[in-house]
């Protein structure tokens, strides 16, 4: 990135300082002095700008691929040594989660279970209600039946 940036702000100085400079600076301003409208004047400095930059890349395109080349290399080498690191700490990881996981299933499990029994103990103790009411229900109707009947 510095070396972006560096390549970057030279640029900017080249194309400013091609105004300043003895030689170059005093042969394009030569030129633009002679023409008269804006717009060939423009193109002038246009075509002297494309010129600078032209030979500014070719002038630092071998460094900047030296370095993304170098960049790259290093990335492939921290890859390499950090990818079976973080290889081991993934394997590690999956067995925590495993026993964790176990865990949290027994736990349910056990609560599930005691939950189940008591349901079952509250719906025993509902149908035996139930029961003997209807047991009090049907005595009671018996009761009035044969109260009845033993009147006839």
């Amino acid at each position: 990135m510095k070396k972006i940036f560096a390549a970057l702000t030279f640029g900017a100085g080249a194309i400013f300082g091609m105004f300043f400079s003895s030689n170059k600076g005093e042969d394009l301003r030569k030129k633009v002095g002679s023409k008269k409208t804006n717009e060939s004047k423009a193109e002038v400095v246009g075509e002297e700008a494309k010129a600078m930059m032209q030979n500014f890349w070719d002038t630092i395109k071998g460094p900047i691929k030296k370095g993304l080349e170098d960049t790259r290399k290093e990335m492939e080498k921290a890859s390499k040594k950090y990818g079976k690191q973080a290889k081991k700490h993934v394997d590690e990881w999956k067995e925590k989660a495993e026993e964790e996981i176990k865990k949290e299933l027994s736990q349910a499990k056990k609560q599930l279970k005691s939950a189940s029994k008591k349901a079952k103990s509250t719906a025993k103790k509902k149908v035996s209600s139930a029961k003997t009411a209807a047991r009090k229900k049907a005595t009671a109707a018996k009761k009035k039946v044969s109260k009845t009947v033993k009147k006839k």
